[in-house]
């Protein structure tokens, strides 16, 4: 699959962020693997918690155990990382 994602942000000369919860970094290393990825896989940033997402986004407010609130927080981060790495497209 990774090899897949890097042949297509290859083709479509796009860029990518990732923000990883719950993974210890897998999909990081999975693309890393990749040869040429660098070229199109900029960075991740792995978080540990809903509180630490919410911090790598700049919001401390808490997080309610509620769907909507943790789509708009993942919604966040995505865009969040894909600011900080200056990426095309980012994905928590």
């Amino acid at each position: 699959l990774q090899d897949a994602v890097v042949r297509l942000l290859a083709r479509r000369d796009l860029t990518l962020a990732v923000g990883e919860w719950g993974t210890a970094g897998l999909l990081s290393r999975w693309l890393n693997e990749v040869p040429g990825a660098a070229n199109y896989f900029l960075g991740s940033t792995i978080v540990t918690s809903a509180a630490v997402a919410r911090r790598a986004i700049g919001d401390a407010a808490p997080l309610a155990n509620d769907d909507a609130v943790w789509s708009a927080t993942t919604s966040a981060l995505a865009q969040a990382l894909r600011e900080r790495f200056h990426a095309d497209l980012g994905l928590a």
